[in-house]
């Protein structure tokens, strides 16, 4: 037998957000979760806290470990998602982080990709 508790359900739905709010979302989740792509947006992210607060699309491309071709594909997607600005000078694009909420998600991002400790095993207590 299900039991379906309505207020819960009502609270729950109107605290979603909006079905596009979910899609944009959802499209900067998929633009994540892709390692290059990571790579530069990491690598972007660690250029703002130094001297060179930006890097052009042939730093990325060494960082990355990409052809600069597919560089610049990977970040024409995420410039669109608006997670990069670019800033031209002569022939070169440099680009930095946009401002905004993703400099913390990097953050728990970047947390994650850490070595975590070994879970220790339970101990079982024995009832002597």
């Amino acid at each position: 037998m299900d039991v379906v508790h309505l207020d819960a359900v009502r609270s729950a739905r109107a605290a979603l957000p909006t079905t596009d709010d979910l899609e944009r979302v959802a499209g900067v989740i998929a633009l994540l979760s892709n390692p290059t792509r990571l790579r530069m947006l990491f690598a972007l992210q660690s250029a703002r806290a130094s001297p060179h607060t930006e890097l052009c699309v042939c730093d990325l491309a060494v960082v990355a470990g990409a052809t600069k071709s597919l560089t610049s594909h990977q970040l024409r997607l995420l410039r669109a998602a608006g997670l990069v600005r670019p800033r031209r000078s002569g022939r070169l694009i440099y680009y930095r982080l946009a401002d905004g909420e993703l400099l913390p998600l990097l953050r728990i991002l970047a947390s994650l990709a850490k070595p975590q400790p070994a879970a220790t095993p339970a101990r079982r207590h024995s009832s002597a």
